[in-house]
């Protein structure tokens, strides 16, 4: 669950709306608040940017061209990350967009006040609406995050905080999405459904609200983006043919989904840097030498770096995956990746002999129960 939490602080927004670009002038006013420096950070497409302003006089100016509204954050100084001396990062998550916009504060950056900007005006509704909720995940995380090492890995402190963060994710989602049946002409709707929707969306859930937006909205650049997501969600979803594909193997030789047919297939997107998908890998390995001779086996899909396929080939060795293996060595852009919307590694998909998916993230002892159910002990 704490992944959860982390994955909904991070997101919240990271989507850009509507679809006119142009110059935007950002004014930034901190009164008396002691700093030295303003800092900028955004996407374009697949872009990081980041630009910085001196503050002078506690005031700092930004003239940034735009393709089309964007997400962005700001931070002073150092202060929008970590939790040194149990201060929380004290960051404001906004949207840039062509025009003026200004932004004041006395006080901390997220408490900051934004005016002359629409698009940030109809967000802050649904903000203030989901804040008391969002509150009691950031509680959370501020607890873990601030507690002592030792205290980290006591289950006995960890589990009620566990308790807690699950009661205000299944809060969370129930309010957006309310919000988003309530207001569909608001771009906040959008980053409701996608805020709530995670790395792997519902779509029987989230695609009748978002079918329900105003074209206005679901039109807009990242409206699109989001529908293309649950429709790929759809082609991937629990019941669905998984898509076939085709990628090299270590040795260059192409592998195509398909061939597999006819037997029970486990897709593993991971990678040799993701420490969790190592830490997985005895699962699977064992889950390999139980069953590969019951109608089972892997296919592994590694999100590694072009220029890290010697580090992909040692972690192969190291971990003992005896399966295929394959990859474009593309990072996050994999094509296979992308074709399934993987947006958090490891992930996989459990398909039955005909390529039908039958259940998605299985983990340990989950993964070795439900083999178990599909592929009983040869006599």
């Amino acid at each position: 669950m704490r992944k959860n939490l982390l994955f909904i602080l991070a997101l919240f927004p990271v989507i850009g709306f509507a679809q006119t670009g142009g110059a935007c002038t950002l004014h930034i006013n901190i009164g008396k608040v002691k700093a030295s420096k303003v800092w900028v950070t955004w996407y374009e497409g697949d872009q990081y940017k980041l630009d910085t302003a001196n503050i002078s006089g506690g005031k700092a100016t930004f003239h940034i061209n735009l393709p089309y509204p964007l997400a962005a954050r700001l931070w002073l100084d150092n202060r929008g990350f970590g939790y040194e001396n149990g201060n929380r990062p004290d960051m404001l998550y906004f949207h840039l967009e062509k025009g003026t916009i200004n932004i004041k504060t006395t006080d901390s950056v997220k408490k900051a006040v934004i005016t002359g900007s629409r698009l940030n005006n109809e967000i802050a509704v649904y903000r203030k609406y989901v804040a008391q909720t969002m509150a009691k995940l950031e509680d959370c995380n501020a607890a873990i995050m601030t507690a002592p090492e030792q205290k980290r890995k006591d289950t006995a402190f960890l589990n009620p905080i566990y308790a807690k963060q699950q009661t205000a994710v299944a809060e969370l989602k129930e309010k957006a999405r309310k919000f988003a049946k309530e207001n569909p002409d608001n771009y906040g709707s959008l980053l409701a459904l996608s805020e709530t929707s995670g790395v792997h969306i519902d779509h029987v859930v989230i695609s009748p609200l978002y079918d329900g937006l105003s074209a206005r909205v679901r039109n807009s650049q990242d409206g699109k983006r989001f529908g293309q997501r649950i429709e790929t969600s759809k082609q991937t979803g629990i019941g669905s043919i998984a898509p076939d594909f085709t990628q090299n193997d270590v040795n260059g030789n192409p592998v195509k989904l398909s061939d597999f047919r006819g037997k029970y297939v486990l897709i593993d997107f991971w990678a040799s840097w993701c420490a969790p998908c190592r830490k997985e890998n005895p699962n699977y390995v064992k889950a390999y030498n139980t069953y590969k001779d019951r109608n089972f086996t892997l296919l592994g899909v590694s999100l590694d770096k072009e220029g890290d396929k010697d580090a992909w080939i040692a972690a192969i060795k190291k971990d003992g995956l005896e399966w295929p293996q394959v990859s474009d060595l593309k990072y996050w852009y994999n094509a296979v990746a992308k074709l399934y919307d993987i947006k958090s590694v490891p992930m996989n998909f459990l398909l039955d002999p005909n390529g039908k998916v039958l259940a998605k993230n299985l983990r340990g002892e989950d993964l070795l129960k439900k083999l178990d159910e599909l592929l009983k002990p040869l006599n």
